[in-house]
């Protein structure tokens, strides 16, 4: 799917009369049914995500897949527009002009990719514009430090992996392990920066053991542009991928580097490792669980340093996820909902007051559709339903250090890399009730033997144990 829509912009940017071919696109919009709009949307977006390197898209292709992304319509999108909008949106953050009507056609484009929920979901946390001369003077200070980390940072290398072939893929990972090789000799802060955020943007999600020689079909945010590898030698790359970044995070642990440098590098890992979690099961259950485990070790070490340990919960304000990362300005509005109609409501109560108070409510309307779209699971967990079986949703527990979120309730996690394996505490109604269990499973590991902390593990009613070992074992003696 990602190489059709490479071939296609590839096409598109090797044509001698582009304008020609957009005025056709343009005249044909208006004719086009639910299908073709869909279609050639995904075409247009390649030409803006997948452009040659250093080809700025002209104002006349902006407006032209503004006015078919306007023209998509509501239901769910088929997996190439999953795939390819929210790449074209991280690439129209790289892009620049001096031309007004350039930037204004290009803020258009950004409002409605932002309106999809395949872009939305994916939007990075980046930092707005210090609004007084000391504060930009701090971003100078931070930029001069050497770092070349952030979302814009890892989106780049995301798109410039998409475009190498297998050989420039091969020559970018071998120079990037002699950065690492020579660290003690000539290697500086601002060089391993860089390969951190390269190895991010080279890195395929974690899968199963049953996708591990399928190409990944662009189905989210986490399956993005840099995951659909194929199998062969693009196995192989993803292997030498992990291997590096295990190498840099752990180069970056032992030289006492700042880990605020690399914060979001160490999110986005957060993220893929949530997310197949979330849909695929525990970690451990992945291809390669080994490498996989050992690169969340060193990150959630890392993360901890940056973001310290104690995580407050605020009952009345939005919580923290995991590690202290704040969650998004969306959550804090409907926080603050969801306080003023009492601490808990129903779906249709917190429509209703999102749109009875838009001016409240930063965009209501678009709060509106969602919960109306994707119900409040995003923002709140259940609490009870009532007598007709309606969900009443209230304010979410937070997630403390050590403690994993899973459907039957909360349980406490750690990893023991000696072992190569995990221990999980029993399931808990409550975050804090985990956040206990962790408490004793680090006393246990600050005294105890891995052997005996393992015994102590399974005589524990409703713990269990996760070995990365067994798993990649039985997966080699399969084949």
């Amino acid at each position: 799917m990602l190489k059709r829509l490479q071939r296609h912009a590839a096409k598109f940017h090797q044509h001698a009369n582009k304008p020609r071919v957009i005025r056709k696109y343009v005249a044909a919009a208006e004719h086009f049914g639910k299908a073709e709009v869909r279609k050639h949307t995904a075409h247009v977006a390649a030409w803006v995500a997948y452009p040659p390197e250093g080809r700025t898209p002209d104002v006349s292709e902006l407006r032209l897949l503004a006015q078919l992304v306007r023209k998509l319509g509501s239901g769910p999108l088929p997996p190439r527009l999953r795939l390819v909008l929210p790449a074209a949106q991280r690439s129209l953050r790289s892009y620049s002009s001096a031309r007004d009507e350039w930037e204004v056609a290009r803020s258009y484009l950004q409002k409605r990719l932002a309106r999809l929920r395949c872009c939305a979901e994916s939007m990075p946390q980046i930092e707005e514009a210090p609004a007084t001369p000391a504060a930009s003077s701090e971003k100078n200070k931070k930029d001069a430090s050497g770092s070349a980390s952030g979302p814009e940072a890892i989106f780049r290398s995301m798109n410039r992996w998409a475009n190498m072939r297998l050989e420039e893929k091969s020559k970018c990972l071998e120079e990037a392990a002699v950065v690492v090789g020579n660290l003690d000799s000539n290697t500086c802060q601002t060089k391993l920066c860089e390969v951190v955020s390269q190895a991010v943007g080279a890195l395929a999600p974690p899968r199963t053991a049953s996708q591990q020689a399928q190409p990944v079909s662009g189905t989210g945010e986490v399956d993005t542009c840099n995951s659909a590898e194929e199998a062969g030698p693009s196995l192989n790359l993803q292997r030498r991928t992990r291997k590096l970044l295990l190498k840099a995070l752990r180069a970056w642990q032992s030289q006492g580097f700042d880990p605020k440098l690399i914060q979001e590098e160490l999110r986005y890992l957060q993220k893929l490792f949530d997310d197949f979690e979330a849909k695929r099961g525990d970690l451990p259950g992945a291809a390669s669980a080994s490498a996989w485990l050992a690169i969340r070790q060193v990150a959630e070490e890392l993360q901890q340093t940056a973001d310290g340990i104690v995580v407050e919960a605020q009952a009345s304000r939005s919580t923290k996820s995991i590690l202290g990362v704040e969650r998004s300005s969306k959550q804090d509005v409907m926080d603050k909902v969801m306080v003023a109609l009492g601490g808990q409501a129903t779906l249709k109560q917190l429509v209703t007051y999102v749109e009875q108070h838009p001016q409240d409510v930063e965009e209501s309307e678009a709060l509106a559709k969602r919960l109306r779209r994707s119900g409040a699971s995003d923002f709140f967990a259940v609490k009870v339903k009532s007598k007709d079986g309606q969900a009443i949703y209230g304010l979410a527990e937070c997630r403390p250090r050590g403690v994993r979120r899973g459907r039957r309730g909360f349980a406490a996690r750690t990893h023991l890399r000696e072992l190569a394996c995990e221990c999980f505490g029993p399931f808990r109604q409550h975050a804090e009730e985990a956040s206990r269990d962790y408490a004793r499973l680090q006393a246990w590991r600050a005294t105890l033997t891995p052997t005996a902390l393992l015994e102590r593990v399974r005589r524990w009613k409703g713990a269990r144990i996760t070995s990365a070992k067994r798993l990649d074992g039985a997966r080699r003696t399969a084949k």
